[in-house]
């Protein structure tokens, strides 16, 4: 049984503003197998502003947005 990591439970690390983390968590859709096409193409992502594991506001659409949250905080 593997452990969890923050990777996948809050996101990839993107920067640091302030004392807050700001990571992306990029959720992938099936394309068609194909020649050229390897099966999976970027569909969505978000971003999570943090402090540590303590998640302070997720489903943040932009980076800048999530920024002026953290400066916020």
């Amino acid at each position: 049984m593997a452990t969890k990591t923050k990777a996948t439970t809050i996101g990839n690390y993107i920067t640091k503003v302030n004392n807050c983390d700001i990571r992306q968590k990029v959720s992938y859709k099936r394309a068609e197998k194909g020649r050229e096409n390897k099966g999976q193409e970027v569909g969505s992502s978000e971003y999570v502003v943090c402090r540590g594991r303590k998640i302070i506001k997720a489903g943040i659409k932009s980076i800048d947005e999530a920024k002026t949250v953290a400066n916020a905080q």
